[in-house]
Formats: structure tokens, C-alpha cells, sequence
């Protein structure tokens, strides 16, 4: 049977593997609005191949042209958002991780000392 502290140390490490999806949520974040500009780049080259190959009134250009518009339409929700507020979002969410991680490590070592000091 598990003790008090071992079922907080487990509530913690689910905790722990929560917080770290959320911190990784936001750096994903963050970095998609970091390169954004990239994806304007690739948007504008195919734009040019596009104009380039004359081919205007095929079905394959038109569709194609309608994914370049939504892929800009994207980029331009992306480009929206507050690049600061990304970053205090991934800050945070790495804080939070970070602190719980370094309570786990404390609650671990403290749970070994006790064992070792109830084995001998």
C-alpha cells in the first residue's frame, strides 16, 4: 500500500506531464508566430511560379491558388497575435513545470532519505 506521500508524489508527476503539455503547447505556439514569416516567403515563391508558368485557367492552378489563399488567410491570424503575450505564455508555462519538477526532485530524495533511514 501506497503511503501519503507517494500518492502525492504521483498526483504531482501527472500534474508534472499536464503542465508540460501546456509548456509545449506554447513554445509551439510561439514558435509558429516566431517564423511566420517563412511561411509568407513560400507563399509568395508559388505565388510567383504560379504567374510565372502561364498556366492561369487550369483546375490544378485554381485550386492551387485557393490553398495559397487560405495558407495566407492562416498566416495573417497567426501575424495577428501578440507576439509578447506568446512569450509570457511560454515563460509562465515553463515556470510552472520547472517549479513543480524541482518539487518532485525535493519530495523524491526526501522519500528516499526515509526509506534508507527506515531500512537500516
Amino acid at each position: 500500500m501506497k503511503t501519503g506521500d507517494e500518492l502525492v508524489l504521483q498526483a504531482m508527476r501527472r500534474e508534472f506531464a499536464r503542465l508540460s503539455r501546456i509548456a509545449d503547447k506554447a513554445k509551439a505556439e510561439a514558435d509558429e508566430a516566431l517564423n511566420i514569416g517563412t511561411e509568407y516567403m513560400e507563399i509568395h515563391k508559388e505565388l510567383i511560379e504560379i504567374v510565372n508558368s502561364k498556366e492561369h485557367g487550369k483546375k490544378e492552378v485554381l485550386e492551387k491558388m485557393k490553398s495559397l489563399k487560405l495558407r495566407r488567410g492562416r498566416a495573417d491570424r497567426i501575424m495577428k497575435k501578440d507576439m509578447a503575450k506568446l512569450i509570457e505564455k511560454e515563460v509562465d508555462a515553463k515556470v510552472e513545470r520547472d517549479t513543480l519538477g524541482i518539487e518532485i526532485d525535493n519530495m523524491e530524495w526526501r522519500l528516499g532519505m526515509r526509506k534508507e533511514r527506515c531500512g537500516q
